[in-house]
């Protein structure tokens, strides 16, 4: 198993821990508590094709929209 370097690290790694497919395997990810989009954007990196987010506060939200483009 790699490292984990920063907290940022922690979603992508969760999502590869499911085995050496495992992003092929997850079709579509759900975060109901988004934040500034980590996991969305380790969904992305790592092939994840669908991803859903909730995020109530607005200021976070933006922040994660920015980030995913």
């Amino acid at each position: 198993m790699e490292a984990i370097s920063g907290a940022g690290g922690i979603p992508e790694w969760c999502i590869k821990l499911h085995g050496p497919a495992g992003a092929e395997r997850v079709q579509t990810m759900l975060d109901p508590f988004l934040g500034i989009g980590n996991s969305a954007v380790a969904a992305r990196r790592c092939g994840v094709k669908k991803f859903i987010g909730f995020e109530i506060d607005e200021t976070y939200l933006a922040e994660a929209k920015r980030r995913l483009g």
